[in-house]
C-alpha cells in the first residue's frame, strides 16, 4: 500500500505569481518579465519583496498556464484595458497584434515617467496613458482612472474583443459595464485581476 501524500505547509510552500512574458530571447533559454513594485506604507507584498531581493543565480520555478488572449473569429477591433500590473502583458499583446487589429488601449500608470514613450505602434493602434500623479484628486485608487476613462469613451463601431487586468475591482468593474451598459457578450472579454488594492496575495 502506497504512503500517504505528505501536504507542505503553508510557510514552507513556494509563493506563485502570475505574470506575462514581456519579451523571448530566440536561440537563447531565457525571456524577460517586467515586475510591478507596488508602492506601500507597509512591509512589501511576497512579489515585490521576492523582487526586490533577486539575486543573479537565485533559482525559479515557472508553470506555463496558456494563452488567455483569444480574439474569435468576426472581431474587427480591441479594447486593451490595464493598470501598471497590465503593462506588459498589453505591450506584449500589441508587439504581436500590430497589423492585426485596430485597438484602442487604456493604459493606468502611476506618474508620467511611467509612459513608454519607445513603444512602437501602428495607425490602427491609440494608447491613451492615465497617469494617478495628474488627477486633481489628492488620492486615487489604482484602477479608478482607467476605468471610469473607458467607460467614458466613444468606442468604435462594430464587434469587438476586450482584454484586461490589473486592480480586481478595475477589471470586474469594466466587465460589467460593457455587459450591462454597452451589451458586449460576456465569450467576448477576457479578464484577469492581477492583485487587490490594499490587500496582499499569499
Amino acid at each position: 500500500m502506497d504512503a500517504p501524500a505528505t501536504l507542505t505547509s503553508g510557510r514552507r510552500r513556494p509563493r506563485v505569481r502570475t505574470y506575462s512574458i514581456a519579451r523571448y530571447h530566440p536561440g537563447q533559454p531565457a525571456f524577460d518579465l517586467e515586475i510591478c513594485l507596488h508602492e506601500q506604507d507597509g512591509p512589501a507584498a511576497p512579489g515585490t519583496a521576492w523582487a526586490l531581493a533577486a539575486q543573479p543565480g537565485d533559482q525559479v520555478a515557472f508553470l506555463d498556464e496558456g494563452y488567455r488572449y483569444q480574439p474569435a473569429a468576426g472581431t474587427e477591433w480591441q479594447l486593451l484595458i490595464g493598470d501598471e500590473s497590465a503593462l506588459p502583458a498589453i505591450l506584449a499583446i500589441l508587439a504581436d497584434s500590430t497589423d492585426a487589429l485596430p485597438t484602442e488601449v487604456f493604459l493606468e500608470v502611476p506618474t508620467d515617467e511611467d509612459i513608454r514613450h519607445d513603444v512602437s505602434t501602428s495607425a490602427q493602434i491609440t494608447i491613451h496613458w492615465l497617469p494617478r500623479s495628474n488627477s486633481a484628486e489628492t488620492t486615487v485608487k489604482p484602477g479608478s482612472l482607467a476605468l471610469q476613462a473607458s467607460k467614458n469613451a466613444r468606442l468604435p463601431q462594430g464587434p469587438f474583443y476586450t482584454w484586461a487586468a490589473g486592480e480586481a475591482a478595475l477589471v470586474t468593474g469594466i466587465r460589467r459595464h460593457l455587459v450591462g451598459e454597452r451589451g458586449v457578450d460576456r465569450s467576448a472579454i477576457s479578464f484577469r485581476g492581477y492583485w487587490r488594492h490594499g490587500r496582499a496575495a499569499l
